[in-house]
């Protein structure tokens, strides 16, 4: 069973900088919850961009991802390639849009558990995590973003 987490965040700063602090991972080490965030290979034509492999590990998942897309300042593309909770991901973005006063953000992540037992409870469980780390993330982008600018 397939679910769908949707996140929508509007921060008060330029989108240029929003997408700038949500597409570098290094920046997700300042984030309540977060143990481990670091570039495991690097992408071309920067280091956070295509190719580039990141593990990230919070208080409740441990996951390695894999950048597909970056189109700065639009979107952001990746795929989860491993993950524990273990689940098997369709798909992942962060969406950017300009708005007034700021940027929206859209995160969305389309995945299931594989845990061999109570498959739906266990997807269900898993979303409320990913919807709780995704909020985590953008509340701390938000914070610093807003600091800069005052």
């Amino acid at each position: 069973m397939i679910r769908e987490v949707r996140v929508v965040k509007a921060i008060p700063a330029p989108i240029d900088d929003v997408f700038d602090w949500m597409t570098n991972s290094d920046n997700y080490r300042r984030v309540p919850g977060v143990f481990v965030a670091d570039l495991v290979e690097p992408g071309a034509p920067t280091p956070q961009g295509p190719g580039a492999v990141r593990k990230v590990v919070s208080a409740g998942m441990k996951l390695t991802e894999q950048i597909l897309e970056l189109d700065r300042p639009n979107v952001m593309r990746y795929r989860v390639l491993s993950s524990f909770p273990p689940m098997r991901h369709e798909y992942g973005s962060m969406e950017f849009s300009s708005a007034a006063g700021g940027t929206t953000v859209t995160w969305v992540s389309r995945f299931e558990s594989t845990a061999p037992i109570l498959n739906g409870l266990a997807t269900r469980l898993l979303a409320v995590g990913v919807a709780a780390g995704f909020k985590g993330v953008l509340r701390t982008a938000d914070k610093e973003l807003r600091a800069r600018a005052g």
